[in-house]
């Protein structure tokens, strides 16, 4: 694990009022949190809080492996005195965070802290505590459809623990109702990945023999029997931003 200078970590106690302004994230409020707990799975992303004692800190960070030890992130105070950070940072196919077991520390005014709140405790290779937690389910972020993964790669999600069958149908695949069917991922998903060069496309999903628009797909269009359809449109340009950056990557390597 590789910490930064402590004389880079120090933060102003004024910006403490500028995080203030990022406690209210999409789908979640902050500001009424109440206490504090060990790192909570959420559907927005994994939630941080700490709870300072007797004396107010005037600052606290988290780090941790969740993010392989980047530069601590800063954890926002609310109404009720409560330290708060929501990790959420979007990796490849919507994944934030995979299953498995994860690390980490908070900073409190300089000085490394393992989480008060959390028994669970391991130790690294030189012997430092670290605070652990287990993700037992992919976090997968669902905002909307579809995720791009790489060139003409994308992959849909859809959320119904219950549904026995789901299938992809659109002029993307002939309106086939048998060739694309979803399947269920680790974290209790139903996906599917398909090539989509550009162009505009629209389609629906059938679960369990129901048609129905993608609930995460932005734009609702009607065919000419006055039904839903999901419209998407792929622009050339993500693949030309690709394209030269693939360049440029071999220009420095």
């Amino acid at each position: 694990m590789h910490v930064k200078p402590l004389k880079a970590l120090l933060v102003p106690v004024t910006l403490l009022c500028v995080i203030l302004c990022s406690l209210h994230v999409q789908g979640m409020d902050l500001y009424n949190i109440f206490d504090a707990e060990p790192p909570r799975v959420t559907d927005e992303g994994l939630l941080f809080t700490f709870k300072p004692g007797r004396v107010m800190p005037r600052y606290v960070m988290v780090s941790g492996s969740f993010d392989n030890w980047q530069t601590p992130h800063m954890m926002a105070i609310n109404q009720h005195g409560i330290f708060s950070y929501l990790y959420r940072e979007e990796g490849k196919r919507g994944v934030i965070l995979d299953a498995r077991t994860y690390h980490y520390r908070y900073l409190v005014d300089g000085v490394w802290i393992t989480d008060p709140l959390n028994p669970r405790t391991e130790y690294d290779r030189n012997g430092t505590p670290l605070s652990a937690f287990s993700v037992g389910r992919p976090i997968i972020k669902r905002q909307k459809n579809p995720v791009h993964v790489e060139g003409t790669a994308y992959v849909f999600y859809f959320d119904d623990p219950h549904a026995r069958r789901v299938l992809l149908v659109g002029d993307l695949n002939n309106w086939n109702p048998y060739s694309h069917p979803f399947e269920k991922n680790r974290a209790g998903l139903w996906e599917i990945e398909i090539d989509l060069p550009p162009g505009e496309y629209s389609y629906r999903f059938i679960v369990d023999g129901e048609h129905t628009v993608d609930p995460l797909g932005l734009n609702i269009r009607y065919d000419r029997f006055d039904r839903e359809l999901t419209h998407l449109l792929i622009p050339l340009e993500r693949m030309e931003e690709e394209e030269e950056s693939g360049i440029l990557s071999l220009i420095f390597q």
